[in-house]
C-alpha cells in the first residue's frame, strides 16, 4: 500500500451519502433536520450516549462512541474542531454559516438534549465558561437536564491539572447526577471522586487502516511524535540521540510533528522503538508529581514496538494495587537514564520483541476500545 493509500482520511458511514441526498432535495431547512435527526437516532438501540469535545484528541471519543455501539448502545461523538492532527470522529460541528453546519449543529443539539448520558470531555474548560458548544445553545444544554440524567466529565490533561480546583467547584454545583473519569493514573490525586477510564485505542482499527510494514533495511528507527516538546523532554531526547549516533551508525531519530495522525501512524508502522515523555513532572495547580505513559506508548503497544517513558512510582503502585499489574511492559527512563535506555534496545534485538509483545497485551486488556467501553458502562451503572 502506497503513502498516499494510508493518508485517505476514513471516515464513519454516518453522514456523508445522506447529506448530499438531502442538500440535493428541494425541501425546507426544518425538513432536512428531521431527516438528520431521525438518521442519527435510528442508528442503534439502547441507551443514548452523546460525547462532546473540542478537538478530541487521541481520537479518544470516537472509539468509545464506536466500541459503544456495539455493545448495543446509542452513541456518538460531536466534535467543535479539527486541527492537523485530524482525529476520527462520528460528527463534526463546526462554527459555520453554511447549510450543512447549521443542520449538523442542531441536530447535534437535539442528539444531546434526548440523549441519558453526555460526556463532557474538558480539554478546553467546562462549559459554560469553556469552548465547547460554541455552535450549540449552551444554555439549554446546561438548564434543560432533568435529575435522572448523567453527565459525565472525562479530564485528560493540561487544562484539569492547572485548574481542577475550579473546575471542581463548578462541577460540585452542576444540578444533576455527575461522573468524574479521568483518562490517566496521574490525574486520580486532583480529587478523590475521579475514577480512572483508560485512554482508550482502537487497537484492530488501527490494524486494518495502517498495518504493520516490513522494513527493508538494518536502520534502527527511533520514532518520538511530541504535541509540545516541554511537555515531553524532546530537546534532551534528541541531544542523547545524537551522542548515540556517534557510535551506531545505523541509528536514526524520527521526530514526527506538526502531521496528521494518520501519518503518525504511517512512521511507527515501520519503526523500531518509541520514546515517549522523559521529563520530571507537567506544570499542575499543586507541587504534587504529574506524569504518565503518554498516547505514543499506546501506538507503540498497537505495533508490538518497545517504549520508553518516565512513568512516576505513584503510578506503579497504583496498577499493582487497584489492577493486578505487577510490573508494566513500559522501559522506564528520564532524561539522564535515557541513553543507557536506548543503548539496551538498540543493541539487543530480543529485549525490544519481548517488550513490545508484553507492551501488546498490555494495551488490549487495559486500553483497547472495547474493553474501555465497557469499564465505562459499569462506571454509568454505578451512579444510576
Amino acid at each position: 500500500m502506497s503513502f498516499r493509500d494510508f493518508m485517505v482520511l476514513t471516515r464513519p458511514e454516518y453522514l456523508p451519502k445522506l447529506l448530499d441526498e438531502i442538500k440535493a432535495s428541494k425541501v425546507s431547512t426544518r425538513q432536512l433536520e428531521n431527516n438528520l435527526n431521525y438518521f442519527i437516532l435510528q442508528k442503534s438501540d439502547g441507551p443514548q450516549i452523546a460525547f462532546l469535545s473540542f478537538e478530541d484528541a487521541g481520537g479518544i471519543n470516537y472509539f468509545l462512541a464506536s466500541s459503544l455501539r456495539k455493545l448495543g448502545y446509542r452513541a456518538l461523538s460531536l466534535r467543535c474542531r479539527d486541527n492537523y492532527i485530524r482525529y476520527p470522529t462520528d460528527i463534526d460541528i463546526f462554527h459555520s454559516d453554511t447549510l450543512e453546519q447549521k443542520i449538523r449543529s442542531e441536530a447535534a443539539e437535539n442528539y444531546v438534549l434526548q440523549s441519558d448520558v453526555v460526556v463532557i470531555d474538558t480539554t478546553f474548560g467546562i462549559p459554560p465558561s469553556g469552548a465547547y458548544f460554541f455552535n450549540i445553545n449552551r444554555n439549554k444544554i446546561l438548564n434543560d437536564f432533568p435529575d435522572e440524567k448523567i453527565v459525565v466529565f472525562y479530564h485528560k490533561g493540561t487544562t484539569y491539572r492547572l485548574n481542577f480546583p475550579q473546575m471542581d467547584e463548578v462541577i460540585d454545583r452542576f444540578p444533576c447526577k455527575t461522573l468524574r473519569l479521568v483518562s490517566t493514573i496521574d490525574l486520580l490525586q486532583c480529587n478523590e471522586k475521579n475514577r480512572w477510564l483508560p485512554n482508550p485505542i482502537d487497537v484492530e482499527w488501527i490494524l486494518k487502516h495502517f498495518p504493520r510494514r516490513e522494513k527493508e533495511d538494518d536502520v534502527i528507527r527511533i520514532v518520538h511524535s511530541p504535541t509540545h516538546r516541554h511537555n515531553f523532554g524532546t530537546n534532551a531526547i534528541i541531544k542523547t540521540v545524537k551522542k548515540l549516533q556517534e557510535k551506531y551508525k545505523n541509528v536514526q531519530l524520527l521526530l514526527v510533528e506538526r502531521v496528521s495522525w494518520y501519518q503518525s501512524l504511517f512512521i511507527k508502522s515501520a519503526a523500531d522503538i518509541v520514546v515517549g515523555r522523559v521529563n520530571h513532572s507537567l506544570p499542575a495547580a499543586d507541587n504534587k508529581i504529574y506524569m504518565d505513559y503518554s498516547l505514543a506508548a499506546l501506538e507503540a503497544g498497537v505495533y508490538s514496538l518497545p517504549c520508553i517513558n518516565n512513568v512516576p512510582q505513584q503510578n506503579l503502585e497504583y496498577l499493582r494495587k487497584h489492577e493486578n499489574i505487577d510490573k508494566l511492559p513500559i522501559v522506564l527512563a528520564d532524561e539522564k537514564s535515557l541513553f543507557k535506555a536506548l543503548e539496551y534496545l538498540i543493541e539487543d534485538e530480543k529485549a525490544r520483541k519481548e517488550y513490545g509483545a508484553a507492551l501488546h497485551k498490555y494495551v488490549l486488556k487495559v486500553h483497547n476500545a472495547p474493553v474501555t467501553a465497557r469499564r465505562f458502562i459499569r462506571y454509568i451503572e454505578e451512579v444510576l
